[in-house]
């Protein structure tokens, strides 16, 4: 991911602060000959003639980042809350991304079933990549935060306990996720079953603990959601982001 200096260095806070280019040849009074200009200077202050601070600084924002900063995943433990949550988000006028794995299993119910996580994982956790990445595709034209429920994470983290294979390797090719990523608890209170959900707590547990490591490992920032109510808990993401 960039560095934060480079976005520092595109603020306009910062860039009204840069030294004009000098010309030798039109500043009669600038007699140091060995002075160079500032270099950049005079292309970044030729933009603020033309472009207003605050564009100008997120389209800088958007070239060098990418949309895939914008891109925040929601994981954690299941039957955590995590769909209630992003039901809210959309309510609240923000782009979601339903859970892959809710639309595998749907899919397959309906189908031969071979890829049902508890037939085979491995064929299950491959799938959820080949639908994260069209999710995330489909999600790059977006300017505002999109949330994800769950996502290419998930799925590569899926596959290295199924498979063995590395989830780094399997994440090489992927643009990286917002770094701050949101995890809900195991909330034993909230955990229910159902024809998609047919895992019991203790395995949404170990779950759970696999993903805090992983995401840590990964180089992302995972944040525990409070047990809280879900409108709190959007205003508590919504306050991360800022």
């Amino acid at each position: 991911m960039p560095h934060r200096g480079v976005i520092a260095l595109l603020h306009p806070a910062t860039l009204c602060k840069i030294r004009p280019w000098r010309s030798h040849v039109h500043d009669s009074s600038h007699t140091n000959s060995d002075e160079q200009p500032t270099p950049g200077a005079h292309f970044l202050r030729s933009l603020l003639h033309t472009c207003p601070f605050e564009h100008l600084f997120q389209k800088a924002k958007e070239t060098i980042i990418g949309n895939h900063a914008l891109h925040v995943i929601l994981s954690g433990c299941s039957g955590g809350g995590k769909s209630t949550l992003l039901t809210e988000l959309a309510r609240r006028g923000f782009r979601t991304v339903d859970e892959p794995g809710r639309r595998i299993v749907a899919e397959e119910l309906r189908g031969t079933g071979s890829a049902l996580p508890w037939v085979d994982l491995g064929a299950f956790a491959r799938r959820a990549i080949e639908i994260a990445a069209e999710d995330r595709a489909l999600a790059d034209q977006a300017r505002n935060w999109t949330f994800f429920d769950r996502g290419l994470i998930d799925a590569a983290v899926a596959l290295e306990y199924a498979t063995g294979e590395p989830a780094s390797m399997t994440l090489a090719p992927f643009q990286p996720y917002h770094r701050r990523v949101f995890l809900t608890p195991p909330w034993p209170e909230l955990f229910a079953h159902d024809s998609e959900r047919r895992h019991d707590l203790d395995e949404a547990i170990a779950e759970f603990d696999r993903l805090m490591v992983a995401y840590a490992d990964l180089g992302y920032d995972p944040i525990i959601l409070p047990k809280r109510t879900v409108e709190q808990r959007a205003d508590f993401v919504l306050g991360q982001l800022v």
